[in-house]
């Protein structure tokens, strides 16, 4: 009777167990649980002879062992049924396995042992062959799920392409519904969150990977978002919101090529510190200036038809205005945007005096399609070049006495109206009070013919609150060459080398203190022939005929004696 009911007991025990465990050929698992998420291999569809990388997420405490598990590995790759995964960072494992190059499509698991108990995932099947590309992944590893945020945090993560055929292009994240936004980097990526610019409370955190067809998973993957809660330090509740507007171009207007898009802020309470401005569903970019605001928008960029212009402000206190927004139409002829560049002088020198600003502009559609190049001094007016493929423009600095930075624009626009955009940033340092010199060309006149190989220049210099420290002359297109003197100054030109017809002669004065007089400018009619007689017209004629009687006249005299 005590056998029967220890047999009744085990069969009891039996029971209870069977019906907790379930038997596999390799060992006893515990039922399934929530535990292993985000089982994922990379290549996604490798050839044979491939290694391939699986990856897992595991969460719980008291991890002790978790390992990839394949019944058939013993066939198509070269692990045993059983491979360990390497923790590589928080909760995310991975293993790689070398397929045989025989392989066949083959099954696999994650098991994971935590407290002594083992526990098993879904069966995942790897395809072994060639299909059409798979869409990229994309992990986000900090921060993590749930955390509090505030003020700027690093955001960070890693993406990658399954099937390996095509490069990863760009990773990008988003806030919540906001417009995506391009990280750091793309297999490892990175991106500082500013979180004051979001209202506290929890928000989701989005990222997906791009691998030139297609986007990884947004909506149906769990490890490329996350929430987290924004707890900033609120303002106190009677600040008031700035406020923005857009002046132009304004609602429903037609534009094209350069757009110079202005606007102005205002706070009612403290300032405002920033305006953002951002075209369509683009991102938000830094507008410059605050209560008067512009922004330069290249519409040759966009496609023709409607856009909407948006903008928002930022006070001292961090509060945003309401979004402004204009919607109007860009409509540019199919044309491609000629180029320019400023080759003197160079972003961040310092000028003083008259400046020379040169530079050059091309067209990708014929260099004969350059229509003007127009030049803006900080915030003036655009004046008109000299020249367009080679370009110049003379800036006189010194009514500016102290040091002072200033922005030089240049555009170039072809005969269709397409154009394009050069600033450089330059600081104005002239000395305080001092005035311009003078120079004169007092010799020859302007108009002169030279027949004579060289021909003297001379000239008066003078300063009215100093010396005059050097004269320059220039002989046409060529190098500034020294005079001799200052204020009574004078240059021997040798015209045998300069081709025939008009030349330009100009003079520049330079004072005590470098700062160089307005330019002298005469015209000479270059006409000297080498070998031939360049002076009275009839002179030889005379000369000869002179020459002729003499001797007649002294024979006749000796003929007498």
């Amino acid at each position: 009777m005590a056998r029967k009911k220890v047999a009744a007991i085990c069969v009891f025990l039996a029971s209870a167990i069977a019906a907790t465990f379930f038997i596999s050929t390799h060992h006893v698992y515990a039922a399934s649980t929530p535990t292993i998420k985000n089982i994922d291999h990379v290549p996604y569809t490798p050839a044979t002879g491939e290694v391939v990388t699986v990856y897992a997420t595991v969460y719980g405490d008291d991890i002790n062992s978790v390992k990839l598990w394949s019944e058939q590995c013993s066939t198509i790759c070269f692990l045993p049924e059983e491979t360990p995964m390497v923790n590589i960072g928080g909760n995310e494992y991975k293993a790689s396995v070398k397929l045989r190059d025989e392989s066949i499509n083959m099954t696999y698991w994650i098991e994971v042992e935590s407290g002594g108990i083992k526990y098993k995932s879904d069966n995942i099947t790897l395809y072994v062959g060639e299909v059409a590309n798979n869409r990229p992944y994309c992990r986000i590893f900090k921060p993590k799920n749930g955390v509090v945020l505030s003020n700027t945090v690093t955001v960070n993560g890693v993406a990658g392409d399954p099937d390996g055929n095509n490069t990863l292009e760009k990773v990008e994240i988003k806030i919540d519904n906001g417009q995506w936004i391009k990280v750091s980097g793309t297999t490892s990526w990175s991106y500082q969150l500013d979180t004051t610019q979001f209202p506290n409370g929890q928000h989701t955190l989005y990222a997906r990977a791009y691998d030139g067809e297609k986007y990884s998973g947004v909506e149906d993957d769990t490890y490329n978002r996350i929430t987290f809660t924004v707890q900033n330090e609120e303002q106190p509740s009677e600040n008031q919101a700035p406020t923005v507007s857009i002046t132009y171009p304004i609602d429903g207007a037609t534009v094209s090529g350069i757009v110079n898009i202005t606007g102005t802020a205002s706070d009612p309470d403290g300032s405002v510190t920033a305006v953002f401005v951002k075209i369509g569903d683009g991102n938000w970019v830094a507008a410059n200036g605050t209560t008067a605001w512009y922004y330069i928008w290249d519409t040759l960029n966009f496609d023709n038809g409607k856009h909407v212009i948006s903008a928002y402000a930022i006070d001292n206190r961090r509060k945003s205005s309401a979004v402004e927004s204009v919607t109007i139409n860009v409509n540019n002829p199919v044309n491609k945007q000629p180029q320019i560049d400023i080759t003197y002088p160079r972003n961040g020198d310092t000028i003083s005096g008259i400046v020379n600003i040169t530079g050059t502009a091309s067209d990708p559609n014929g260099d004969n399609t350059i229509d003007r190049v127009e030049i803006k001094l900080g915030n003036g007016n655009w004046q008109l070049a000299t020249g367009t493929v080679n370009w110049y423009y003379i800036w006189d600095t010194s009514s500016i006495d102290y040091e002072e930075d200033f922005s030089i624009s240049a555009r170039v626009y072809d005969v269709n109206g397409s154009s394009s955009l050069k600033v450089i940033y330059v600081t104005v340092n002239n000395q305080g009070g001092n005035s311009r010199p003078t120079v004169a060309i007092t010799s020859p006149e302007d108009g002169t013919i030279v027949t004579e190989k060289t021909i003297k220049i001379e000239g008066t210099a003078s300063d009215p609150d100093g010396s005059i420290s050097i004269v320059k002359i220039r002989i046409g297109g060529g190098e500034w060459k020294t005079a001799s003197g200052t204020t009574s100054w004078s240059y021997n030109l040798d015209v045998s080398n300069l081709i025939k017809g008009p030349i330009t002669i100009k003079v520049v004065a330079y004072d005590d203190k470098n700062l160089a007089s307005q330019e002298a400018t005469i015209t000479l009619n270059i006409q000297y022939q080498p070998g031939k007689g360049n002076g009275t017209p009839g002179f030889e004629i005379i000369f000869m005929i002179t020459a002729i009687l003499v001797i007649i006249l002294l024979r006749g005299r000796k003929n007498e004696y």
